[in-house]
């Protein structure tokens, strides 16, 4: 119901806005010196009402505004500086006469218009037609045409048919395992399906070597001729100076003392301590004015996991944007993800005994493009569901990268998993490995016959 809600604002709500505007004008006027004395228009009033005192003769509060218990009858005393006799006994008297207080004709007016001034919308739904060229208000578009849709019916919520999703469910499924039977009855020479130690077993030839580019060899030699060998550091400051990703590093205080390019030189040696496992003591030694205490510092002020994931998503999308579409071919879409374990002390809260690798450790979950990209990283438990941390740095990678197919190993796979990525628009490509055990499952009951190949 947002479309009636955003052409309502625009159409019948002016109305609304006009009264209500004016309205509060008029309360305001009133009296000058309550706009200075309270935070809001209806706490402002109850309390300069309760601040009254004396001038509140045979009126009785049903509650007493905080902070005026411990006054007593001193009340007045504190208002009197401000405002004289007459004009506390105004307030009280206009307390009195202004009826319903604001925040009830507040819901009366909406309520006049969610139910007089909205009757007009599925009128006008009837006579406009809404477009748009534009993918990014589609969404909009669609909710129009729903509101449109069921407008008339008197529903609150429209309903979502069941059917309709199973029938394109169903139209999917047939499609794709006819499909692959007509692949299996048709497939090339270097595609065996067999069984190997009584399981099923798919083998591939392997891809005959492909010849050496002629200039290859000419440009590798060149490179090296011309850079040598370039140093961790300083690839690591280029890409800084070139995506200004130091600027994401902000600092947890009020304010910075530091100078900006000694407090990219302290950032830079923190990130290249940390992530190369040397440790900031080490790194204190490659300036003498920096020592490690002042790197632990930088460390503790400016580098959190927030600002991590902003410098690495705008490092991946320079390096997006860099690449020449001549030499890399079109933007990939496809990324693959895999946990790696490390060895991790056992004070560390997350440290757990890995069944499979037999050992305690912690699990980091990558996710890589199809280019050696990082796009997103998270450290995990040995225990907890890859599943979920697949389908995570799918959503969450935060960068311009649109992931449409996402590779993983068997244990970045379920059938929740399945479900997810066909709700969410992307294409799970796992790798099975107990491919001898898949089963295919059918649409109509019977309907194994159809496909004897697979």
């Amino acid at each position: 119901m947002c479309g009636l809600k955003i052409l309502g604002s625009d159409v019948t709500g002016n109305l609304f806005n006009r009264s209500f505007n004016k309205t509060m004008l008029n309360n305001y006027q009133h009296i000058p010196w309550r706009i200075e004395t309270s935070r809001s228009y209806a706490e402002g009033t109850f309390l300069l009402y309760g601040l009254c005192g004396p001038y509140t003769k045979n009126t009785t509060l049903r509650s007493t505004p905080p902070g005026l218990k411990q006054l007593g009858t001193n009340r007045a005393m504190l208002v009197k500086p401000v405002a004289n006799e007459q004009t506390l006994r105004d307030l009280v008297a206009e307390y009195k006469a202004q009826g319903e207080p604001i925040g009830r004709k507040c819901r009366r007016w909406c309520s006049s218009y969610r139910n007089h001034y909205r009757q007009v919308l599925p009128a006008l739904l009837e006579v406009l037609d809404f477009r748009s060229n534009n993918t990014a208000y589609q969404p909009a578009i669609q909710a129009l045409a729903v509101v449109r849709e069921y407008a008339s019916s008197g529903l609150v919520w429209y309903p979502l048919s069941a059917d309709e999703f199973i029938a394109s469910l169903k139209t999917q499924m047939t499609s794709a395992l006819t499909s692959f039977e007509r692949f299996m009855r048709t497939k090339p020479k270097d595609v065996v399906i067999g069984t190997k130690r009584g399981k099923g077993w798919i083998t591939l030839s392997a891809l005959p070597a492909q010849p050496e580019p002629k200039h290859l060899p000419r440009l590798k030699t060149e490179i090296l001729r011309r850079w040598g060998v370039v140093g961790l550091l300083d690839i690591l400051k280029e890409a800084a100076m070139l995506t200004g990703c130091l600027d994401c590093f902000q600092s947890t205080g009020s304010r910075e003392a530091l100078e900006h390019e000694l407090l990219h030189k302290r950032l830079l040696l923190c990130l290249y301590g940390m992530g190369t496992n040397m440790g900031l003591k080490r790194m204190a030694g490659v300036d003498p004015r920096i020592t490690a205490e002042d790197l632990r510092y930088t460390r503790r002020r400016y580098l959190h996991k927030e600002h991590l994931r902003a410098a690495i998503a705008q490092v991946v999308n320079a390096l997006l944007h860099a690449r020449l579409e001549a030499i890399w071919g079109e933007a990939t879409s496809t990324c693959a993800s895999d946990s790696k374990k490390f060895v991790a002390v056992d004070q560390n809260l997350l440290t757990q005994w890995h069944a499979r690798y037999r050992g305690p450790g912690v699990l980091v979950y990558w996710h890589v493009e199809r280019r050696s990209v990082c796009i997103y990283s998270q450290l995990k438990s040995c225990t907890s569901s890859e599943v979920a941390a697949m389908l995570e740095g799918v959503l969450r990678h935060c960068t311009d990268m649109t992931i449409k197919r996402q590779m993983t190993d068997s244990h970045g796979q379920s059938e929740i998993g399945f479900a997810f990525s066909h709700l969410l628009g992307f294409r799970l490509l796992p790798r099975l490995k107990p491919m001898h055990s898949q089963r295919l499952a059918v649409v109509e009951e019977g309907a194994a016959e159809l496909y004897a190949s697979t």
